[in-house]
């Protein structure tokens, strides 16, 4: 293959002469001529990416660890001295860093080259001029690809002159502000896949093609392959198809779909060799040569938390070492499809889901157990009792701050004002980090990029897992493992169409109120439905549009809530988020109050952004509370102007230092040890509808391991300490990549 990324464009070839790299898949595959395709028993009949966890929970189970099931694509895999979450086949030490690194081109090159990885050469172009010089230093052909990206997008293989480079470069620059122009590579494509520092598998890719037999069509071969491709449980999901583009790739080749191939003239569709786009697997891994695989275990060991990866490498011939040919790593991939070799399409499969659980719980078992993301190797069940009279402050005392609100009116932050809380956590975090020793700290997008010793350095803006972050999106997976270590939670239940009677049973039977969602979305406006009696249930059930196949009911959270700030894994600050709501004075009338509390919100750093929606704030809705702007509420009488502390609704907010409630502190660290400890995370809890003074009085509702830490800095009213100075200094303590300065520009091979 010419390049692992398919081309944008396709280039006009001599049609007396294949172009090199077809004579070396050629030659590799007259190598492998005794192979035939394999025949496979469907024995899981699932989505493509839910495969891993299918087939690494079945090695699990036939090697007797527990395999705690959180969704389809989720599982927490234990042994007596481990455990490791899973996420499709992303574990739990796994950080974004690392994920981020290797999907942008240029970071995964600026590691490997620190290390000594053999490598394209290559350079970054800001614009088509800059592109054009590194196109003329480095000479044709080359490749032109944006930083990051996936599928071959802004792609373009095989630039052979000035024009094609300008076309390429611009393809490119509609992506991204920056783009790679490299050296191409005439090479067959593999892809090895590493588990704890040892390759495990590994597999020879080759673009979709046909074989021909003198007398069917192309498109007629291509479905005979497909119906191979039908009976095996992963390339089921990669038919070969007959696109515009095949087409025209044919047609640069004096060919149809319709014409009919001599007999053993073998037909390339296109030159992506993903399986994904209907490329052919060959699992090879007892011809490649050990050097090349400990070519792959070396790139693989560069990515601090891959425990497994996908190292794709381009070269002659697989059966020769690397410093014996023409070959270079390509890319990494953290989120490698490991069924790929449980299921080649020629060869014998390499049981990676047997590596993945030996390689995890056997010969990486003592690294993982001090691993600092470790997850409880026993999920804990002890659930904190309710609060006690001991409780430093008072739901009471916070609430009626909260009401009242800052003593003026809200004119402290004028130059910050106009930022966003993502931009205000960039210019004070920047500035805590520059305070911590750091120069030129920048932040590109989750990254940020800063000077130490003289060495650029790269670390990922809250030091966050992939696995808990998947778990902050998914309600689903999140309620699963509260219920897995008995830790209280907001109730949530999915129903299909027919079980309308036991949603109603559910909604009568615990208080609410719910808000329903249906699935899949039926618009992009109203994407939920709020609920509080089994007869408005109905009404909403009755009304669902067709496509509906399934519904969530889920407790919408009343009266105050609290967030956390966990840094280093002890509360640092929380946030009180309290319903929006006036206070009056026994004088002024309520619209004033309303109008008051709006202008100061406007000018406050960080609410400015959650104003209170403006629905709450209408005639018709003050009147549906028997209220009117005119009223004048009584002194000290709070006015609630909603019941959910829901974001969307702009509650106000109290910030007070550490976690005034100890119960809360309790549940926080419990859950940590079951995501993996974090340096920076926030934990939100909400009152549990209907409590007595027998059941915990806060349940978990939600946790997000990139916080904005704005929220926590800048609140209504209250003082919590220095926010950003403290997570600077976990962050500096954490993970990050060092740079030598010869690398800042790209490697060279």
């Amino acid at each position: 293959m010419t390049h692992h990324e398919e081309s944008s464009s396709v280039q006009t070839e001599d049609s007396t002469r294949p172009p090199e790299f077809e004579v070396l898949i050629g030659a590799a595959l007259h190598q492998l001529r005794h192979l035939e395709p394999r025949a496979y028993e469907l024995d899981h009949k699932v989505a493509k990416r839910e495969l891993d966890a299918a087939l690494i929970a079945d090695s699990a189970r036939r090697r007797g660890l527990e395999v705690q099931r959180l969704t389809r694509q989720m599982q927490i895999i234990r042994s007596d001295s481990l455990a490791v979450g899973f996420f499709q086949n992303m574990s739990s030490p796994l950080t974004a860093l690392d994920r981020a690194a290797t999907n942008n081109k240029l970071l995964t090159k600026r590691i490997l080259a620190e290390n000594g990885i053999p490598l394209a050469r290559g350079e970054v172009a800001t614009s088509v001029d800059d592109a054009l010089a590194a196109f003329h230093r480095i000479g044709p052909p080359v490749v032109v690809k944006p930083i990051s990206g996936s599928h071959g997008r802004g792609v373009t293989v095989n630039v052979q002159d000035e024009g094609e480079l300008k076309t390429a470069a611009g393809e490119a620059f509609e992506r991204t502000n920056r783009l790679l122009v490299e050296e191409m590579i005439s090479s067959i494509d593999l892809r090895v896949m590493t588990v704890a520092g040892r390759a495990v598998a590994a597999m020879l890719r080759v673009p979709a093609n046909v074989l021909g037999d003198g007398v069917s069509t192309i498109r007629e071969l291509a479905d005979q392959k497909n119906d191979v491709r039908a009976g095996n449980a992963y390339l089921r999901h990669c038919p070969i198809t007959i696109s515009p583009f095949t087409e025209h790739h044919l047609a640069l080749r004096g060919l149809t779909p319709d014409s009919v191939p001599e007999a053993g003239q073998r037909v390339f569709l296109h030159y992506k060799a993903n399986l994904s786009s209907g490329g052919d697997s060959y699992e090879i891994m007892d011809v490649v040569h050990p050097e090349i695989l400990r070519l792959a275990e070396r790139a693989a060991s560069c990515i601090e938390s891959a425990y497994h990866a996908g190292v794709d490498i381009l070269l002659e011939r697989f059966d020769a070492p690397p410093d014996a040919q023409s070959c270079i790593v390509c890319e990494m991939n953290l989120n490698n499809e490991m069924p790929i070799h449980i299921y080649p399409l020629f060869g014998t499969p390499s049981p990676t889901g047997d590596e993945t659980v030996e390689g995890y719980f056997f010969r990486a078992s003592e690294q993982l157990q001090a691993e600092p993301r470790r997850l409880a190797t026993e999920p804990p069940r002890a659930v904190p009792g309710p609060p006690t009279d001991d409780d430093a402050t008072s739901i009471e005392l916070l609430e009626a701050l909260a009401a009242a609100g800052p003593a003026e009116p809200s004119n402290e932050y004028p130059t910050e004002a106009h930022r966003s809380p993502r931009r205000l956590d960039q210019h004070y975090l920047g500035q805590a980090l520059e305070q911590a020793g750091f120069d030129n700290v920048s932040f590109q997008g989750k990254l940020v990029h800063a000077v130490e010793h003289d060495r650029e350095v790269v670390f990922e803006r809250s030091g966050r897992t992939i696995f808990a972050t998947v778990l902050s999106s998914n309600p689903a997976a999140l309620r699963s493992l509260l219920s897995i270590a008995g830790l209280p939670g907001l109730a949530r239940k999915r129903f299909a169409l027919d079980e309308l009677p036991a949603a109603k049973s559910l909604i009568a039977g615990t208080p609410g109120p719910w808000r329903l969602r249906p699935r899949p979305r039926i618009d992009s406006q109203r994407q939920s439905f709020r609920v509080e009696t089994p007869s408005r249930l109905e009404r909403v059930w009755s009304e669902l549009p067709a496509g509906v196949t399934h519904v969530f009911l889920e407790q919408v959270p009343t009266g105050s809530a609290m967030s956390v700030l966990m840094i280093n894994g002890a509360p640092s600050a929380s946030v009180l988020l309290n319903p929006p709501s006036v206070l009056g004075d026994g004088s002024t009338p309520l619209g004033v109050l309303i109008d008051r509390k709006v202008a100061a919100r406007t000018n406050h750093p960080y609410l400015r952004h959650a104003p209170i929606k403006d629905s709450l704030l209408s005639d018709e809705r003050l009147a549906r509370k028997q209220l009117s702007r005119a009223d004048i509420p009584g002194a000290g009488e709070v006015i609630g102007l909603a019941r959910s502390p829901l974001m969307s609704l702009g509650p106000d907010t109290v910030g007070v230092p550490g976690c005034p409630y100890p119960e809360l502190a309790a549940i926080a660290g419990t859950l940590l040890q079951l995501i993996g400890a974090l340096p920076i995370v926030s934990i939100t809890f909400a009152r549990r509808p209907g409590s007595d003074a027998g059941s915990p009085a806060w349940v978990v509702w939600e946790i997000d391991p990139d916080p904005e830490l704005a929220q926590f800095a800048f609140p209504w009213v209250g003082d919590v300490g220095e926010i950003y100075p403290a997570a600077a200094a976990a962050l500096a303590a954490g993970q990050r990549y060092r740079f030598s300065p010869d690398t800042s520009d790209g490697p060279t091979r």
